[in-house]
């Protein structure tokens, strides 16, 4: 190997590079023989000027741009590679592993049930004393987004370009679908099927996939020409129903679960936070993202379910990476930034019907975590790990607690609805149980070997899902002391 090859330096830039430092040794060779000229001292300047001369030749220049225009397009064009997600033929090759491990209609049944009678219980009111874990297990890939549960089985997108499909109750990997970039979205459910994007910021052209739950296959994808790092959502008004995707600047997508073919597309903004749908209304934000310039303006958007009518858009003063909150009367917007400096943030409400602007629950912290929706009430998080509790009845929130977190955080809150308390991962500093009536830290459990959680906590009646950017995925129970049970 080359000494050239040792310092990572292409011979074909060696001309454009030599130029300017010949430049300046020949500035500082001129004044270092007038110095020299002052006590009689006589210096040599031809080598420098020799060697300029030769540099400027126009054959050399022209060698030296057109190497260097060759060398700039091998960079974009290995960028551009490597930003666009696997080819669907090394994904159909990849499950091959799993054309065996299917479920049988009688088990996609049973999962159905399952989901049905675990619905949340009213015990209510339960004193955390300490944590137990049940199981642990690692995967290759760290885990950006929440989980999705379907039955008995914890479904888990990861960074390694996979969706691990693993037993709620053992840990116990069940199978794995592969995607074709780092797995950052929460799969979503749809009869026998599931949809599920990909892809991180820089990512293009990223793809919703549609897995068969029973046959273990790739049955479908949609594509775009952003990245589907935005979890994507189903949703059904008057018998139709559609799946939505945000894909970056290539905005949001209504596509049709059954061909998977577009049946609407807007792009007003950059879109990376899923959509709410209500009463055959679609309400999702739009944000700067880091290649932004501030020209660009960030917005709340209403559309219509079924044509993709924009039925209101009005200005946001910062970007909304989130899903909105959305209540009886308002649409609230998340308020925050990630890849600027900013001291502003919270929840921009407008009436959901009109758009009309109607209040503002303002924070010197920006909101980044996706919101939690518990009864009439929302728990927001920002960046620098709070929490409040947002009253939006009488437009105020009704608590904030601040936990310690030494880095940017981005988990969201969780709601217990089977032990009544808030959960809350920080990044480094362990998980937090709070009261969901004052805010008040109830419990801190900080286990030695913690590890950076972005994606927050998955609630089952079995315990509480964690999962780490390390890969790891575990199964924990509290140990409860029961003040109060309510019916």
């Amino acid at each position: 190997m080359s000494e050239l090859d040792l310092m990572h330096v292409s011979p074909m830039i060696i001309p454009t590079v030599l130029i300017p430092f010949t430049l300046v040794s020949v500035a500082l060779t001129v004044v270092a023989s007038f110095i020299a000229g002052l006590f009689g001292i006589k210096l040599k300047t031809e080598g420098p000027k020799r060697l300029l001369e030769l540099l400027l030749k126009p054959k050399i220049l022209i060698i030296a741009a057109v190497s260097n225009v060759f060398i700039y397009a091998g960079i974009k064009g290995y960028r551009y590679l490597s930003d666009y997600p696997s080819f669907i033929w090394t994904i159909e090759k990849a499950n091959k592993d799993i054309e065996n491990k299917t479920w049988t209609m009688g088990e996609l049944e049973k999962n159905r049930a399952i989901s049905i009678l675990t619905e949340p219980v009213a015990t209510k009111n339960q004193n955390i004393v300490d944590v137990e874990v049940i199981w642990k297990k690692s995967i290759d890939g760290g885990v950006f987004a929440k989980p999705s549960r379907k039955g008995d089985s914890i479904f888990v997108s990861s960074m390694d370009k996979n969706i691990h499909q693993m037993n709620l109750s053992s840990g116990k990997l069940e199978r794995k679908f592969r995607i074709g970039a780092m797995g950052t979205s929460s799969p979503a459910f749809w009869k026998n099927y599931f949809f599920v994007g990909e892809g991180v910021h820089d990512t293009h052209h990223a793809r919703v996939y549609k897995y068969d739950l029973i046959s273990s296959q790739l049955v479908n994808y949609y594509q775009t020409t952003g990245h589907t790092e935005g979890s994507v959502r189903v949703g059904s008004y008057q018998g139709i129903d559609l799946v939505f995707a945000v894909a970056g600047e290539d905005g949001i997508h209504a596509i049709n679960p059954e061909t998977m073919q577009t049946v609407w597309q807007d792009h007003p903004g950059h879109m990376d936070a899923g959509v709410v749908i209500e009463d055959g209304v679609v309400y999702v934000g739009t944000g700067r993202t880091k290649d932004d310039s501030k020209k660009h303006k960030s917005f709340a958007l209403a559309y219509d379910f079924l044509t993709g009518k924009q039925l209101w858009k009005r200005e946001l003063p910062n970007s909304s990476w989130m899903p909105p909150a959305v209540t009886k009367k308002y649409a609230c917007y998340i308020l925050g930034e990630v890849y600027f400096k900013n001291e502003f943030g919270g929840v921009y409400c407008f009436d959901k019907k009109s758009g009309d602007s109607k209040f503002i629950l303002s924070s010197t912290e920006s909101f980044i975590g996706s919101p939690e929706k518990v009864g009439d009430s929302y728990y927001f998080t920002s960046v620098e790990g709070t929490i409040c509790k947002a009253d939006f009845e009488n437009k105020e929130f009704s608590w904030c607690t601040k936990t310690e977190v030494p880095k940017r955080a981005y988990s969201p809150a969780s709601y217990d609805h089977f032990r009544d308390v808030v959960l809350y991962p920080g990044t480094t500093s362990g998980l937090y149980v709070l009261s969901p009536v004052t805010g008040e830290i109830i419990y801190h459990w900080k286990p030695k070997d913690w590890e950076p959680n972005y994606a927050g906590v998955l609630v089952t009646e079995k315990g509480w899902i964690l999962s780490s950017m390390k890969g790891t995925v575990e199964l924990v129970i509290p140990k409860v002391q029961t003040l109060r049970t309510s019916l």
